[in-house]
């Protein structure tokens, strides 16, 4: 901010000021003064004013997403975890964040891969700021593949189904698959199953 004295080219005295610039290291009511000396009269007289300057306090924000990761297709994140230690106002910024009503949503779908950085702003009703940032990382989705799987009789024995998967450590679902909990495999039980390619 800028103090305008009148008349001009006089000097700011007082506790923090240095060469007319004030800057408090701390919140809190500061009285300055105003010194005009009138150097076109033969006495140079001077007068000042006294004035005071309220510096408020600066909010301390606090930020951490609930969400820090997110696959490339997921539906959009509601971003929250933004906070602080007085009464105002926070928004959220960064790449693919919009605002719906009174909420802000990150998109992973829209973004590429990545670490993206969320900027949480907030604002005192004094109108002092601090802001924080955390960080999304979206994952690309894996490649998927199922290996051609061979024709099983109605009566055959069951098909172990983890090895045609890629890349492997997946599940499998569908009609007639089950999984054994002994052995951790996923099983394809033709007896289950009615004749004719199952999905």
């Amino acid at each position: 901010n800028v103090i305008t004295p009148t008349p001009l080219g006089g000097l700011f005295k007082g506790d923090f000021v240095n060469d007319s610039l004030f800057k408090a290291d701390s919140a809190g009511v500061y009285s300055l003064r105003y010194v005009f000396e009138d150097t076109t009269t033969l006495k140079a007289c001077s007068a000042s004013s006294i004035f005071n300057v309220v510096v408020n306090p600066k909010p301390t924000a606090n930020f951490n997403l609930v969400t820090n990761q997110a696959c490339e297709d997921a539906s959009n994140l509601l971003l929250d975890g933004g906070s602080a230690d007085t009464l105002g106002t926070g928004v959220y910024s960064g790449i693919t964040v919009n605002q719906i009503n009174q909420n802000y949503f990150f998109y992973p779908s829209t973004a590429d891969s990545g670490n993206f950085k969320i900027t949480y702003t907030f604002t005192s009703l004094e109108g002092c700021v601090d802001s924080l940032f955390d960080t999304i990382r979206v994952d690309t989705l894996p490649k998927v593949s199922i290996l051609t799987l061979p024709g099983v009789c109605e009566d055959g024995d069951s098909l172990v189904l983890d090895t045609f998967g890629l890349p492997f450590g997946g599940t499998f679902t569908g009609s007639a698959v089950f999984f054994d909990t002994l052995s951790s495999i996923f099983y394809f039980n033709p007896d289950s199953a009615t004749p004719g390619a199952s999905n």
